[in-house]
């Protein structure tokens, strides 16, 4: 009676399967006269603008959207920390209005019991 599955040494032996090979230096210098790398990746007979013109088109738009995500996360960080931000902004506002008269104050001597103690 023959068995259900093969033996073991009966199972083929995968064959590793070789990489794409790396061109050696002689044939990389052949390929670009220039013998900068890169330099014969870009189409003959394409120039600069016409390769980046598809690019150049849609900078606008581009510019238009990120400045919208920007002012979006400004007003919502504004938003979210007006319970901070008001009084903060408030105290900042007090101080320099009476930065003037506080300096004239002191300018007439006025004595230090005025002053705050902690």
């Amino acid at each position: 009676m023959p068995p259900d599955h093969a033996a073991p040494d009966d199972e083929p032996v995968a064959q590793p399967v070789p990489g794409p090979q790396r061109p050696s230096r002689r044939a990389l210098a052949e390929t670009e006269p220039s013998g900068r790398r890169g330099a014969g990746r870009r189409r003959k007979g394409a120039s600069t603008q016409e390769t980046l013109a598809p690019l150049l088109a849609i900078v606008p738009g581009l510019r238009l959207m990120v400045g919208m995500v920007i002012a979006a996360v400004v007003i919502l960080g504004l938003y979210v920390g007006r319970d901070v931000l008001l009084p903060v902004a408030l105290a900042a506002l007090l101080g320099f209005l009476l930065d003037p008269a506080v300096s004239r104050l002191k300018r007439w001597g006025l004595p230090g019991w005025y002053r705050w103690r902690w």
